[in-house]
């Protein structure tokens, strides 16, 4: 009777055996051992597309930063010229009811880190002094993101996008159409808005104001006063003006190119450090709760042996 009675629990103790391992690490709000290695195995797959876009960044961004530092020395050119005119010329302040054009330059892909977040916010903050002094707003958004931010919060203040930047290098000919467009919308003041690179981990926003394009051949005979012109003075004031306004935006696109792939490699060293982190924490966390299992499994062998003596 005891003989069968032992066999009996022996048996009993098997069964139980595969119910008591697979039940190791299954408590309630913990995964099992298959939802930790589907985690471990899309962790691998972040780390690859992350680590991927972070060569691709490394790899535009060294022209970016080459073709921005060319084109520094004409946009100062320009701007020194422009401040020099304005300072035999006041500007006239705006009054309230002017219009005002708001030209936001964003990048038109994410996974950029705080780049367009920055730039949107002082935009933001741009558009409510200007509202305070009770002016008409403008905005032409430059970059995709700038665009779904404005379609989705002030769609009424939004006249038009220019996108898809980021396909082919940043050109002249890109800023000039850009330039064309928004010299076709009558404004009495443009605010210029982008990310100024600084070096491969920071960058700056800022803001350039120029004044309205007919303020150049309204004020012909103040600047005869100082400059000597060749052919028509009103018509070479006119393009003087929408050159050094694509100038400008020529300037500042190359800016936040330069800005948007530091971001962009920055970032994605981050999001590759954190996933091969959390790769290694979730394959330490599958070893030890496998290493659970082994044990229990070992100690019912070793329990059904002493019961068979």
């Amino acid at each position: 009777m005891l003989v069968s009675a032992l066999k009996t629990g022996v048996q009993a103790a098997k069964n139980a055996a595969p119910v008591a391992a697979s039940s190791v690490g299954q408590v309630r709000g913990k995964a099992t051992q298959r939802e930790t290695k589907t985690r471990i195995e899309a962790c691998h797959s972040v780390y690859k597309i992350t680590k991927a876009m972070q060569s691709i960044a490394n790899a535009k961004l060294n022209p970016a930063i080459a073709r921005m530092q060319e084109s520094r020395p004409m946009a100062a050119s320009v701007r020194a010229f422009i401040d020099t005119a304005c300072s035999e010329v006041q500007v006239p302040e705006l009054e309230a009811g002017a219009s005002c054009l708001v030209i936001p330059i964003t990048s038109d892909k994410g996974l950029c880190g705080a780049l367009n977040t920055k730039i949107l916010f002082k935009t933001m903050n741009t558009i409510q002094d200007l509202k305070e002094k009770k002016m008409k707003i403008k905005v032409i958004t430059v970059g995709e993101k700038g665009h779904k931010n404005f379609q989705s919060m002030n769609p009424k203040m939004l006249v038009h996008t220019a996108s898809h930047f980021g396909k082919t290098d940043i050109n002249f000919l890109q800023a000039s159409r850009v330039a064309e467009f928004v010299t076709q919308t009558p404004f009495d003041q443009a605010t210029i808005l982008y990310n100024k690179y600084i070096n491969r981990v920071s960058f700056t926003q800022m803001a350039h104001t120029i004044p309205a394009l007919t303020f150049f051949s309204e004020q012909v005979s103040k600047f005869g006063e100082k400059f000597e012109f060749e052919g028509d003075e009103e018509q070479i004031l006119k393009d003087l003006a929408e050159f050094q306004f694509a100038v400008q935006l020529y300037g500042a696109l190359l800016e936040n190119g330069a800005s948007e792939q530091s971001s962009r490699l920055a970032a994605m060293d981050n999001a590759s450090k954190n996933a091969a982190s959390m790769a290694l924490e979730l394959t330490q966390l599958f070893n030890r709760t496998r290493q659970m299992q082994i044990t229990a499994e070992m100690i019912e062998i070793s329990t059904g042996a002493e019961c068979c003596k």
